[in-house]
């Protein structure tokens, strides 16, 4: 049986994680368990502030105790490049006091894909999480690593900020 939570659908002990009742059997199974798209409970709970809203924060420790935080879904994402998309400071907090890589790149599958190559701290830069990247530069990442498309965090904050300016009315001049 599984269960369809969004896009996605899951099975066995992890359709459990949806009402967050058996997630610790999720974790302490020794089978790790993945969604279709290759995301592991951590991956999901990294993408979705509504679910880390609910979340206690026991489950919580014992899923950074026990998941394999470095695990890549099919998109060839970890939970931390999730977390940092979204914009979860205190998640991405979390990863790396228990040590994850934060400069895991992602392996994309896709050619061309816009986040191939990239670090947790190109994803955090690009999308303009400014928490996140202080709390990625603390932790030591790596400033200068090149993406698949050529660019540093720093370009990507760039391209950001000239995408931000190009969308915003213009004052007309006196």
């Amino acid at each position: 049986d599984t269960v369809p939570v969004g896009n996605h659908r899951y099975s066995g002990s992890f359709a459990g994680f949806v009402g967050i009742a058996d997630v610790s059997e999720a974790f302490n199974s020794a089978q790790v368990v993945r969604a279709s798209d290759g995301k592991t409970a951590v991956h999901v709970l990294c993408g979705s502030p509504q679910r880390v809203a609910r979340t206690s924060g026991e489950i919580l420790k014992l899923m950074l105790r026990t998941a394999d935080l470095e695990a890549l879904d099919r998109a060839g994402k970890t939970a931390l490049h999730y977390a940092c998309y979204c914009n979860q400071t205190a998640i991405v907090d979390k990863l790396v006091r228990v040590h994850v890589n934060v400069d895991c790149t992602v392996q994309s599958r896709v050619r061309g894909d816009f986040y191939d190559g990239c670090t947790a701290l190109h994803v955090a830069a690009q999308e303009g999480h400014w928490q996140v990247v202080t709390t990625l530069l603390k932790a030591g990442a790596v400033v200068d690593v090149v993406d698949g498309s050529g660019y540093t965090p720093l370009t990507r904050t760039l391209l950001r900020q000239k995408e931000v300016s190009q969308m915003e009315p213009k004052t007309p001049e006196l």
